[in-house]
């Protein structure tokens, strides 16, 4: 039994000098600041887009005939557009389709090109190209407001018109109603 304890004491003395080394490590050169580590992530980087003719026919309703049923979602990086396809990804095109069951109208989701997740400059721009079955192709510019653990879009322009604002729309989700 003696040899237990001596075993526990000893393993308890090198898990907190363990963590006194971890802790100690952390920090930057200065005894003052200690660098902060995000417990988690907050990532809001996509918009919701109803779509509608002039007489205002939803035209994301699978059930109505010449409905938009596939896009294209294309990132502009380094100044050249980039098709957007991750197969690991729910939405492996960048998009996806929804319908709200206190709504009647049917909305697309579109995923946003974004800063990286360890993005450290607050409001970085992207580019991303929303391209339709018709051809035409929609462009949405996004600014990213990036903190420890927070990504989030703080302004989106849809087609250079200002759809969305952090700070006006007051946290509501970024989404535009768009006539075709």
């Amino acid at each position: 039994m003696k040899n237990i304890m001596i075993c526990l004491r000893t393993t308890t003395l090198c898990t907190i000098t363990a963590i006194s080394v971890a802790v100690l490590s952390c920090t930057d050169g200065s005894d003052e600041v200690v660098k902060e580590q995000p417990l988690g992530m907050y990532v809001s980087t996509s918009v919701t887009i109803s779509v509608r003719n002039e007489s205002g026919r939803d035209l994301l309703d699978p059930d109505l005939p010449n409905s938009f049923r596939k896009f294209k979602v294309y990132y502009l990086k380094d100044g050249a557009k980039q098709l957007y396809f991750d197969p690991m990804m729910s939405r492996s095109g960048g998009y996806s389709f929804d319908k709200y069951p206190f709504e009647s109208a049917y909305h697309v989701r579109v995923l946003l090109d974004s800063p990286p997740w360890d993005a450290v400059n607050d409001n970085k721009w992207t580019t991303t190209y929303l391209e339709f079955e018709d051809g035409s192709t929609d462009t949405i510019r996004a600014q990213y407001t990036i903190k420890p653990g927070f990504v989030a879009i703080a302004k989106a322009f849809y087609n250079e018109a200002l759809g969305w604002d952090l700070a006006r729309d007051n946290g509501d989700l970024p989404t535009y109603v768009i006539t075709k």
